[in-house]
């Protein structure tokens, strides 16, 4: 990732219970960056930062914040994981079709060949 942005914010949504609360507001994107970054003390600017959710399964409304994100603030770079967000979502959830790509990762083994 440093190669393509000179930030990458990281926000875990299962060890911190105040990214819950951030995404409970309105679903503004610039609102939600401007309290991301005040919770990690330094700035989210589109372009240069990529924004990393990990276990986004956690808030249903951080999910659904990705059409707003996708819509108000395309040159934002966002990349969200659930290691149970398949398991998470029903039928009823509002899911931003059209407005994210899906990829499954596997586990990956890192070492001299």
């Amino acid at each position: 990732m440093n190669a393509n942005f000179d930030d990458v914010a990281f926000f875990d949504l299962e060890k911190d219970s105040r990214l819950y609360l951030v995404f409970e507001n309105d679903l503004d994107p610039r609102r939600i960056l401007n309290e991301l970054g005040s919770l990690r003390g330094k700035p989210i600017v589109p372009g240069q930062t990529v924004l990393v959710l990990d276990e986004i399964q956690k808030s249903r409304r951080a999910i659904t914040s990705l059409k707003y994100f996708n819509q108000d603030m395309p040159d934002l770079a966002i990349i969200v994981a659930g290691s149970l967000l398949g398991v998470a979502l029903s039928e009823d959830d509002s899911f931003p079709v059209g407005k994210v790509t899906l990829l499954k990762l596997r586990p990956m083994v890192l070492g001299k060949r």
